[in-house]
Formats: structure tokens, C-alpha cells, sequence
């Protein structure tokens, strides 16, 4: 019987008898000594408790810097806001004026005659200037600034605030409290004396002292000597 030759493996090769050279390993230097920063390993083992605290600092500081970019960003705002209030004021108060100026003009011309010479514009005719009240807020990092802008009067005596109704009236009920409180103040005086007793003052007594032995003696040699001239 004849053997397939497929199905038989393939004889390996012979090794030859040479030892392969043996495999070169890394030279490894070996650590002769580890030493310890001994300052370092304290610092570490102990500081625990301030590197906390340190953290904690800086966490503060860091919230009190947002805080202080969200006050400033508000600040903002809000000067922001009020300029657009105040512009959108100023333009409806124009707007107003210039409506009123208007009907006005139309109603003196309808009832002009046209014969009638115009002189000018009279000081029924001038409309009184609105009192200048304003305030503008500046902000600039940690600066915060307001400035507040006061219409003033001019006369002799300097310059002061124009006075209104509203202030000669309240000087007024200032003046009228100050009499009455002075008025009641003197009355109540006089009720204080009246209510009072007149008690006759009374006379201090001599006080009392005892004559010191030197005292004494010249005392008694006085009185002799009174005795002797009488005898």
C-alpha cells in the first residue's frame, strides 16, 4: 500500500550544534542612596491646615472680584438706563413745548387784527425757563462719582439757590414755629417762677472752733492784765 506524501508534514530542519550568542541586557544603574528633604516633609505633613485656608482666601478673593464686576456692570446699567430716561424726557418735553408753542401762535394770529402793528413780544409773552435740576452718575472701576447740576441766582449778596413758593412758604412756617416755640418757652418760665415759694434765706451759723492751748493763754493773761489796771 502507497502512502500520500500530502499527507505527511514537512521534516524541520536541523538545528546546528552552535549555542546562539547570548542576548545583551541594558545596563541598569543602580541608585546608590535616596535621601528625604526633611524640611519639605514636614512643610508637607503639617500644612495641611494652611493650604486649606489658603484655598479658602482665594476663593473669597475671587467672589468679592465677581461681586465687584457685577456692581460695576450694574451701575452701568443703570446710568445707562436713566441717560435713555432723561433723553426721552428731554424729547417729550420739546415735543410738548413746540406743540404749545404753536397753538399759541396760531391763537394770537387768528385773534390779531390786521391792522395792527406788532412791538414785539411781551413779558406776558416770555415763558419762563424750566429750573435746571440735573444729576449724572460717573463709573470708572472702584470710582463712583455723582454730579448734580442746580440752576442758581445772581444778586448782591452772591450766589444762591432760586427760592420757590414752596421755600418762602415752608421759611415762612419755619419763622411762625420759631416765635410760638419762644412764646411758649417764656411762658413757662414766668409759670416757674410764679409756682416757686419765696423762702427767707436763711443765716449761716458761725461755726464752732476750740482755742488752742496757746490761745488760751494769751486769753488769760489779757483779762489779768485787764484786773490789775482796774484794781
Amino acid at each position: 500500500m502507497e502512502r500520500d506524501p500530502a499527507f505527511f508534514a514537512a521534516p524541520r530542519p536541523k538545528k546546528d550544534g552552535l549555542v546562539p550568542p547570548p542576548k545583551k541586557r541594558k545596563t541598569v544603574h543602580k541608585v546608590e542612596e535616596i535621601t528625604f528633604d526633611k524640611d519639605a516633609r514636614t512643610e508637607y505633613l503639617t500644612g495641611f491646615h494652611k493650604r486649606k485656608q489658603a484655598r479658602i482666601k482665594a476663593a473669597k478673593a475671587q467672589a468679592e472680584e465677581e461681586a465687584r464686576l457685577e456692581r460695576i456692570r450694574l451701575r452701568k446699567q443703570i446710568r445707562e438706563e436713566r441717560a435713555k430716561n432723561l433723553e426721552e424726557h428731554i424729547q417729550t418735553v420739546h415735543k410738548l413745548l413746540h406743540e404749545a408753542e404753536r397753538a399759541g401762535t396760531d391763537d394770537k394770529s387768528s385773534e390779531k387784527k390786521p391792522d395792527e402793528e406788532w412791538d414785539g413780544i411781551s413779558e406776558d409773552e416770555v415763558a419762563e425757563e424750566p429750573a435746571l435740576d440735573l444729576e449724572e452718575e460717573y463709573i470708572d472701576e472702584d470710582r463712583y462719582t455723582t454730579v448734580t447740576v442746580e440752576a442758581v441766582s445772581v444778586d448782591r449778596d452772591g450766589i444762591h439757590k432760586p427760592r420757590t413758593l414752596r421755600d418762602e412758604e415752608d421759611s415762612e412756617t419755619a419763622k411762625n414755629k420759631k416765635k410760638k416755640d419762644a412764646a411758649e418757652e417764656v411762658a413757662q418760665q414766668e409759670a416757674d417762677k410764679k409756682s416757686k415759694r419765696n423762702y427767707p434765706e436763711k443765716k449761716k451759723k458761725r461755726k464752732f472752733t476750740y482755742e488752742s492751748r496757746h490761745d488760751r493763754n494769751v486769753t488769760e493773761r489779757k483779762q489779768r492784765a485787764k484786773k490789775a489796771k482796774r484794781s
